[in-house]
């Protein structure tokens, strides 16, 4: 279950404040103006002490800044961000958005027009790689061969080829396509594609390098705390 979002300033007499005293109370945004007076009343804003200020804030939401309103933000401005905090439907797709823009209207926005899409779960280019072929071609055999020769894992197919013996001397894998006992598993896998080609290769998917190619295929993205965020527009 998401976590609603949660705006919360604690709104302090700056007079009381500045003579050694912390006078104040927590307030959720948006809050009815008749009500936010009876708060100021009760924390002492009168015609004595007539400002107030910000000394803590509390928001749910990642990457949250309180110096993006300051101690000195106006009550217009905190009524606003509480109306868009309020509003909130995917408080997980919001929270990480708002973390890579620092910007909620920003957000908001990007997301309903899809100019910020986002993921969940997604930490690694891995996931992005397994992430982009499930959804996007169904299974790794519809990309076709030479993409997946181009993300080829090298060392992957020279270790499996180093559990067999070849040619009719049974020699080593390195010394068989390398020429070289001590070939590294990538050298042999090498090797044995510039030899057979992609074709020769048994269940090629099996050697795709899915963080290769969510790599670069990881335009504008970014991770968050709990998945990814792609900016497109």
């Amino acid at each position: 279950m998401q976590e609603p979002i949660h705006f919360h300033a604690f709104i302090t007499n700056l007079g009381k404040y500045n003579e050694g005293e912390l006078v104040g109370e927590w307030v959720s945004f948006p809050v009815d103006e008749d009500e936010f007076k009876k708060i100021l009343n009760r924390i002492g804003i009168n015609p004595n002490y007539e400002e107030w200020f910000v000394t803590d804030y509390d928001c749910n939401l990642n990457g949250f800044d309180w110096s993006e309103l300051g101690e000195y933000p106006n009550l217009e401005d905190l009524q606003e961000f509480g109306e868009l905090v309020q509003n909130i439907d995917d408080s997980e797709a919001v929270s990480n958005a708002y973390e890579v823009t620092s910007d909620l209207k920003e957000a908001l926005e990007g997301l309903e027009n899809g100019d910020i899409n986002y993921y969940s779960g997604v930490k690694t280019w891995d996931d992005w790689g397994h992430y982009i072929i499930d959804n996007l071609y169904g299974d790794i055999s519809s990309i076709g061969l030479d993409v997946i020769e181009t993300y080829i894992d090298y060392a992957a197919l020279g270790r499996e080829l180093k559990l067999d013996n070849w040619g009719d001397d049974e020699i080593s894998a390195g010394e068989y396509w390398c020429g070289d006992e001590d070939a590294s598993d990538s050298e042999i896998g090498e090797a044995y594609i510039d030899e057979v080609g992609i074709e020769g290769v048994a269940n090629p998917e099996n050697y795709f390098d899915y963080e290769e190619f969510g790599r670069n295929n990881g335009y504008d993205c970014t991770f968050t705390s709990d998945g990814l965020i792609e900016q497109v527009g």
